[in-house]
């Protein structure tokens, strides 16, 4: 589960990166949902231990 949230957020990234060549605000909103997705993974996994 959390593997595939992980899995998850780098497609997020790199469809982000892929699609938005170019434009600056692309590119931030992919860096803000990858980074949103590594959040939600570490916090997932301090609550599962």
């Amino acid at each position: 589960m959390a593997i595939g949230l992980l899995v998850l957020s780098f497609i997020i990234l790199f469809l982000g990166f892929t699609t938005s060549i170019g434009t600056s605000n692309g590119l931030l909103l992919s860096l803000m949902l990858f980074i949103g997705g590594i959040i939600l993974f570490v916090k997932r996994r301090l609550r599962n231990q």
